[in-house]
């Protein structure tokens, strides 16, 4: 530590080199003022350091030059313009000025402080000196200083009032209680205060005249230990408090001088002593005790309220064993019986039945009364567990059974049939039989979830009905799809029978609500151990077979083969190519452009994935994408897709070959892994591209696998100028509510449409409704596959503003835009 160091007035050769120095340049001052041994700050008229020696960047902890520009004001906080302007008007009179304080450091310590100002002056004008020494400690500052450490050090929060009630000082810990810095707490208002709801333990609201502290300023005695409720608008909170409030009195008098208020922060305590009331009642615990000497049973309200008897009835020890349900009295029995003869605890769950016939759950908690290592009774309690037992079993159906349907789930299915795989006999194996309703997905969407869910209720009836007597284990497997086995089926003939009669039942249409239904069934079969010799590849291979009734035109059934086992394995090493693809830059974009039809020119590019796999080669979209969707990786491909069209989109538009837009296809899957948007938007800003430059297309599965998420996330990405449409519109979902409902911005009308035109009447009408629709709707309408000028010229008759195909260009590869862009000449 430096020690004190002698007035400058006492070394009249200091202050000779002092004056000297303030009187030449600011340059000239700093190695004159380095060489004192006392802090010095060179000041301005506005108490601005001008500059500052070595001494005083030690005391302050910060270079010298640090300080240079910083206000006297931000080293002595106390030190108003008022008082600095005030005592540069004295020492302007050639006097020098001692003020004492609290100054400080960068670090934001304070330290006692004595500052002595004198006027000098230089080239610039009238100047200020001050410097600065630490205070030596007064007599009984040591205590002080102590006292001081202590309020600092404590974890209750200390808040001193004066007699007028202003708050004078706060310690750390009731600033980060109240959630305001000394600064802020010290500058609050009475005001202010009344503002802080405060309300007693109960809920009452305590007037401000009434706190803790104003009642101990003036009564003029200790409030002790009041619980309150403090509500701090600043926090948007409440905050319990344990306070106490201690009034301080000067010798001879009568009032307080100020009052001294701790207190601490029991929020916490106070919920968890609310909620173990709240639960303590809602719990419903009741206590008993059995008096062996007088076969007598004591028991609480609450035991009586559970057994629906009046309260205080006398009770004996075999009345009430009567409450409990036969099968388990003798379990509660053997249990007093181990109690009083070996001194055990006991815990058990019982069935109850109470005095009106009420049936209850209760976990009845036991043990011995000991005297001196004698048994001389039970004692324990009762809780009613009813509502516990009731919602266990209700999720143990739910683990086990499925919400719409009430069948067995697959997880259900998959436990059997993995037990009747591993019971299996070679005369009498399991047979799996897989179920998917045709059409129930189009169905459903024009009833509605409600009403399909009833409908396939009503399915579900049908199928049990057509599997009666075959002893079969029926599950839903998924939306409309179901599972079944046999354990012993017993040669081929049982499957056939089986399989037919579950077609045969399903080609006579449902009623439903007053209409019709026709839903035909899609079966598919493997048999243990030659299909498969584990439950999971049963299923699978049913599965498998199933798919190749629905490929040859539904409503049959097939029995699974070595070949449908090739197809497996092509889809096994297609997805397994596929995790590797994306890391493995596999990947590639074609474009196909997109034609205004009135005008003939290149409104925009539609970007077409492309894979060409190292090992399988050149993959069409048809074989994979389902492959993609089918194993979720679409998602991470789908996100590539939108990154990479963007990029390229960048690096045209700086090359001057503008195309318009560009088109992305887009997946239902990417839509439900909820971060389709941060997706978009991230490309859009890494590319600096605007949100109209990007169009999403979706199909129309992609608006029906779950509204409410898809309205949102739509409509954020609408936000940002995203354009979007409907892919293949009409050969799906198609429903008006959502074009209603939803953000859109165009359709495409499927190719599936363009092969009959001009010459189909049937396909014609559909384009024309769906062209006169979309221009009434607001949507702009393309058409996808158009081949022929025919084609073309009854698009643009029809009034169809953009269109797509073969006969204004088919895909190109990235290296081909530019040529084909200038050779075409007008763009949108």
């Amino acid at each position: 530590m430096r020690q004190s160091q002698p007035s400058i007035a006492a070394v009249p050769d200091r202050v000779a080199a002092i004056d000297a120095a303030t009187a030449g340049p600011l340059h000239a001052l700093l190695p004159l003022l380095d060489a004192l041994p006392e802090a010095l700050l060179l000041l301005d008229r506005e108490g601005c350091v001008l500059a500052a020696n070595r001494t005083a960047g030690d005391l302050y902890r910060q270079p010298a030059a640090e300080l240079q520009g910083l206000a006297l004001a931000a080293l002595d906080p106390a030190l108003s313009p008022l008082a600095l302007a005030d005592a540069a008007a004295r020492v302007e009179t050639g006097a020098e000025l001692h003020l004492s304080g609290s100054h400080r450091r960068s670090d934001g310590s304070l330290f006692a402080a004595d500052l002595w100002l004198r006027a000098c002056s230089g080239p610039g004008g009238a100047r200020l000196l001050a410097r600065v020494r630490p205070a030596q400690p007064p007599a009984g500052a040591e205590d002080e200083a102590r006292y001081r450490l202590l309020l600092q050090a404590m974890d209750k929060g200390v808040l001193i009032q004066d007699a007028e009630g202003r708050i004078v000082a706060v310690n750390p810990a009731a600033c980060r209680i109240l959630g305001l810095s000394e600064t802020e707490i010290l500058q609050v208002r009475r005001e202010v205060l009344r503002e802080w709801r405060v309300v007693d333990e109960h809920g009452t609201l305590v007037a401000f005249e009434d706190l803790a502290g104003n009642r101990a300023l003036r009564d003029g005695r200790s409030i002790e230990s009041t619980l309150l409720g403090v509500y701090l608008p600043h926090l948007h909170a409440y905050r319990w408090l344990s306070l106490t409030a201690v009034p301080q009195f000067r010798d001879g008098d009568t009032r307080p001088f100020q009052v001294v208020s701790t207190f601490s922060d029991v929020s916490t305590l106070k919920r968890q002593a609310d909620l173990f009331d709240e639960t303590q009642r809602l719990a419903g615990i009741g206590g008993w005790e059995i008096d062996d000497a007088h076969g007598v049973a004591y028991w609480t309200d609450e035991m009586y309220r559970i057994h629906d008897l009046p309260a205080g009835v006398t009770i004996s020890e075999a009345r009430a064993l009567d409450f409990i349900d036969p099968e388990d009295r003798e379990l509660l029995e053997r249990a007093l019986l181990e109690a009083r003869t070996q001194a055990r605890t006991f815990d058990l769950e019982l069935r109850l039945h109470s005095a009106i016939g009420r049936r209850r759950w209760v976990r009845s908690l036991g043990k011995p009364l000991l005297h001196e290592g004698r048994v001389f009774g039970v004692t324990g309690s009762v809780q009613d567990i009813t509502e516990r037992k009731l919602v266990e079993e209700q999720l143990k159906r739910q683990a086990t059974t499925d919400r719409v349907t009430g069948l067995p789930n697959r997880d259900t299915l998959l436990a059997q049939l993995t037990q009747a795989v591993a019971d299996a006999q070679a005369a009498a194996a399991p047979l799996v039989l897989y179920v998917d309703l045709d059409r129930f997905k189009v169905v459903n969407d024009v009833l509605g979830h409600i009403e399909g869910d009833r409908l396939l209720i009503a399915a579900a009836e049908r199928l049990s009905r057509s599997i009666a007597g075959s002893h079969a284990v029926l599950a839903r497997w998924g939306s409309d799809e179901f599972a079944l086995f046999l354990q012993a089926a017993t040669g081929s003939a049982v499957q056939e029978q089986l399989a037919e009669r579950i077609v045969n039942a399903f080609r006579q249409p449902l009623r439903h609500g007053g209409e019709e239904f026709t839903l035909t069934a899609s079966v598919g079969t493997a048999t243990f151990p030659e299909h498969g010799r584990s439950a999971q590849q049963l299923v699978r291979n049913a599965e498998a077979a199933m798919l190749e009734v629905k490929r040859r035109g539904r409503d049959g059934w097939q029995a699974f083969t070595p070949g449908l086992e090739q197809a497996i394995d092509e889809r096994q090493r297609i997805e397994s190519a596929l995790r590797r693809a994306l890391d493995a830059g596999e990947f590639r974009l074609a474009w196909q452009p997109k034609v205004a039809l009135a005008r003939g020119s290149i409104h925009g590019l539609e970007a077409l994935l492309r894979w060409r796999s190292g090992s399988l080669g050149e993959i069409a979209p048809a074989q994979f994408v389902p492959h993609a969707e089918n194993s979720g990786e679409i998602v991470r491909i789908g996100a590539w897709v939108i990154v990479d069209a963007c990029r390229q989109l960048r690096a045209w538009l700086d090359h001057g070959t503008a195309p318009g837009h560009a088109a992305v296809n887009v997946s239902f899957r990417q839509l439900l892994s909820g971060t389709l948007y941060d997706t978009v938007a991230a490309a859009l800003r890494e590319y600096g591209l605007a949100g109209r430059m990007l169009e999403l297309e979706m199909t129309e599965r992609v608006l029906i696998e779950d509204a409410a998420d898809t309205l949102e996330v739509l409509t954020a990405i609408k936000r940002l100028g995203v354009r979007i449409t409907i892919d293949d519109f009409g050969e799906g979902y198609s429903s008006l509510n959502y074009l209603r409902r939803l953000p859109l911005d165009g359709i495409k009308i499927s190719h599936a449409f363009m092969q009959g035109i001009p010459h189909n009447g049937i396909d014609g009408a559909i384009c024309e409704a769906i062209v006169r629709m979309g221009r009434s709707l607001g949507l702009a309408v393309t058409a996808e596959g158009v081949e022929t000028e025919r084609q073309r010229d009854y698009l643009i008759a029809l009034g169809t503003p953009f269109a797509q195909g073969f006969l204004f260009s088919p895909p190109l590869e990235q290296a081909q835009i530019g040529s084909f862009l200038d050779a075409w000449g007008d763009r949108a």
